[in-house]
């Protein structure tokens, strides 16, 4: 098992689907624990998809930026 560090930009967790529900802290925290612990691509593409899954293809209103690194 590897231990990795997760940044993300507020744009993450402020992101919101076409009912104007925002994808949230728990939402990132569900898709963190969750996420595949074998590489860093593979941990940053799941929670890409787990974000782009909830806002659909809901007007995006700020940047995605997520930032994984393996320690």
């Amino acid at each position: 098992m590897i231990c990795l560090i997760i940044l993300t930009s507020d744009g993450v967790v402020e992101a919101v689907n076409h009912d104007h529900v925002l994808f949230g802290f728990d939402r990132l925290e569900t898709a963190v624990q969750t996420g595949p612990t074998t590489t860093v691509f593979e941990m940053l593409t799941h929670i890409l998809t787990q974000v782009s899954n909830f806002v659909g293809d809901a007007e995006p209103h700020d940047d995605l930026t997520i930032v994984v690194v393996q320690i």
